[in-house]
């Protein structure tokens, strides 16, 4: 009954819905429609969903079901759903305005977003000791010796850099992109395989596909930038002299 009922509040795309809408409601509010008197059985029942049986509608505000801190829910349901015998109480403040919050697996009340739901309902695992050493040691490649290890930190600095053109900012983006994959791969080779690398080969993976990738840019003549290429053992051609001046 009630995917049917949902499927015409729903405005569902179906022939039956479109003549429920037009003949039986007649373009009202399934709410707001009176119980007729020779409906069907069927009928009856759908009009005597408990929400429109308890005097509801989808106007209602959580005010109007509260009093003096107390759940004012009919004595009907509180014997089919025993469940609401146990919500707690709550104080409703009309002068502060409404705020939706997420109460996290520890139990904290969090600002409510999707990566909050995300994080609560997702399988958690241990750290991995070698996750940071990987990082910890190919972030200098891009100067970023100031990113520490915490996911937040490097999605921020991306955030930050996500308009900048510079060599250090390009190789950056690049290094955590491959840092990143290599890292998932090794987590999935190591669960589903059994199977281990050392960190020495992720940094030498990591490096070299990086580098495959610069080689393919070109970089303007500055002090950082051929610094770079030599940190990189990239070719010097790839540094683009501005008519014949060097920084």
């Amino acid at each position: 009954m009630t995917t049917h009922i949902w499927s015409i509040l729903d405005h569902k795309e179906s022939l039956w819905v479109k003549w429920i809408h037009s003949y039986r409601l007649s373009n009202r509010s399934f709410w707001d429609v009176p119980i007729p008197s020779n409906c069907s059985w069927g009928w009856h029942k759908y009009y005597s969903f408990e929400i429109r049986n308890a005097g509801f509608s989808l106007h209602i505000k959580v005010s109007d079901l509260v009093m003096d801190g107390n759940w004012k829910w009919p004595d009907e349901w509180l014997d089919l759903y025993p469940a609401l015998n146990g919500l707690p109480s709550i104080i409703i403040r009309p002068h502060i305005p409404d705020s939706l919050y997420w109460k996290d697996k520890d139990g904290n009340e969090v600002e409510f977003s999707s990566y909050a739901i995300w994080n609560t309902l997702r399988q958690h695992h241990q750290q991995v000791p070698w996750g940071n050493g990987v990082w910890h040691t190919v972030r200098h490649l891009a100067y970023m010796q100031n990113v520490q290890e915490k996911w937040d930190d490097v999605a921020e600095w991306m955030i930050q850099k996500r308009k900048s053109n510079l060599a250090r900012t390009v190789i950056g983006k690049l290094l955590v992109a491959a840092t990143t994959y290599f890292i998932w791969q090794e987590r999935n080779m190591r669960l589903q395989s059994n199977k281990s690398r050392p960190v020495e080969k992720i940094l030498d993976i990591i490096s070299t596909r990086v580098r495959l990738k610069l080689v393919t840019l070109r970089f303007k003549n500055t002090k950082l930038a051929n610094h770079m290429v030599e940190d990189w053992n990239l070719p010097r051609h790839l540094v683009i002299y501005d008519q014949g001046r060097i920084d």
